[in-house]
């Protein structure tokens, strides 16, 4: 049984990455329907994943002294308390997924990769940086026949692109504006918390060509060549 310790900022953020991770698993032959035999989700306060407010708290209670010095951009330091915990929870954690919404801040992939080069020989490190949050990967993933075609349509034309094909480019913070990716959400989704089930059946090919430039891509590419392996499958 392989033990994984997902760090992420919610619940919702944490069952898009369990999707993810669960379909490659399952894409292994001898494993199929059989993953919850193979893998096991580790966590804290009786959930399968920790809180970045969690590892914080926990590093500070056990005195947790993260190397500092470099310039790795953000998350570095975090990303260390992280893996500190990871380790120190669960003795079966084999995987650490450091889930982050990049928030515009693309120099936080250096962050959290620079902290996974300190991890322990038997620690396997994952990033999942989604840009600009979330919801970019939910709209990657949406079947185009269930997103609402009237206000995809208004999408279009406020902001000037598909919002299902270029999710990556809907970045603004502020509520009420109208790149806010949680509100163009809101107005594309039949169903508000199904983004996690949409990873899960959608076509891996068509999430990863309209998400390209979301991180999801880049998350799956390191499942294949990082994660696979302990299940002893080949990289491709």
């Amino acid at each position: 049984m392989t033990g994984i310790v997902v760090v992420c900022e919610a619940r919702a953020d944490f069952h898009s990455v369990a999707a993810l991770l669960d379909r490659q698993i399952a894409s292994i032959d001898w494993i199929g329907t059989n993953v919850d035999s193979f893998r096991e989700y580790l966590g804290q306060s009786g959930n399968k994943f920790v809180t970045w407010g969690e590892v914080r708290e926990l590093a500070s209670q056990r005195n947790f002294r993260p190397q500092r010095g470099f310039n790795l951009g953000p998350d570095y330091v975090a990303a260390q308390r992280a893996l500190w915990v990871s380790r120190e929870i669960a003795e079966r954690a084999h995987v650490t997924v450091l889930s982050r919404d990049s928030d515009k801040q693309l120099n936080r992939r250096g962050g959290l990769s620079g902290a996974a080069t300190l991890a322990s020989r038997d620690q396997t490190v994952l990033v999942a940086l989604a840009q600009p949050k979330i919801e970019a990967w939910w709209l990657a993933a949406i079947p185009e026949n269930l997103a609402n075609a009237e206000h995809r349509a208004e999408l279009r034309t406020e902001l000037g692109s598909d919002p299902l094909h270029s999710p990556h480019d809907i970045d603004a913070s502020r509520p009420g504006a109208k790149r806010n990716i949680k509100q163009v959400w809101e107005r594309i989704s039949p169903d508000l918390g199904a983004g996690p089930d949409y990873l899960s059946v959608s076509s891996m090919e068509e999430i990863q060509t309209r998400g390209k430039h979301t991180g999801l891509p880049e998350f799956v590419a390191e499942v294949h060549s990082k994660l696979l392996p302990l299940f002893g499958q080949t990289p491709r």
